[in-house]
């Protein structure tokens, strides 16, 4: 038995018992994650292979019924343009070569939000205004918005706004 097989194995006994198994895609590389330097955080760092990625994913979901596209994206190279780029693909390839289309988890939101990082700080109100827009339009598609919405949304300052706010304002839209 390899060591799939044995995972596999594991996990459908655990399913068997009424428990639920999200498999956690941390790091690229087995270390401790998630330092500002640790070169695993964001798509092309050093150890971050964007296209390895989307392989092991594809792999995954054609094995298991569940698995998070990456935990904690983070570091000093992380940003909105190649978050946009990557985590689409990243989603695409779990839903299309997986057999289970839905439900998708949105989770690991529990960062610093005390202004002391400033990616930190940032994220989850880039992520929600896009989620916020999505979901208000029902069925736009990602890359239908494309970097000109993006943009637009940063210039109007949604990135800095608390997030009742900008939720409010696309309900409004």
């Amino acid at each position: 038995m390899t060591h799939v097989q044995a995972f596999k194995a594991i996990i459908d006994e655990l399913g068997r018992q009424g428990l639920m198994v999200v498999i956690d895609n941390h790091v690229s590389n087995p270390k401790w994650c998630c330092a500002e330097e640790d070169r695993n955080g964001f798509f092309g760092d050093v150890d971050f292979y964007p296209l390895e990625w989307e392989r092991g994913l594809v792999i995954i979901a054609q094995q298991f019924s569940s698995i998070s596209l990456r935990n904690k994206l983070c570091g000093p190279r992380q940003n909105v343009f190649n978050w946009f780029k990557y985590v689409p693909i990243g989603a695409s390839s779990v839903h299309n070569d997986g057999d289970q289309p839905v439900p998708l988890f949105l989770s690991e939101f529990g960062f610093d939000q005390t202004g002391r990082n400033e990616g930190d700080k940032l994220f989850i109100n880039y992520f929600l205004t896009a989620a916020a827009n999505i979901t208000a339009a029902r069925e736009v598609n990602l890359r239908e918005l494309g970097s000109g919405a993006l943009e637009s949304m940063l210039a109007e300052g949604l990135d800095r706004k608390p997030l009742r706010e900008i939720v409010a304002m696309v309900a409004e839209q």
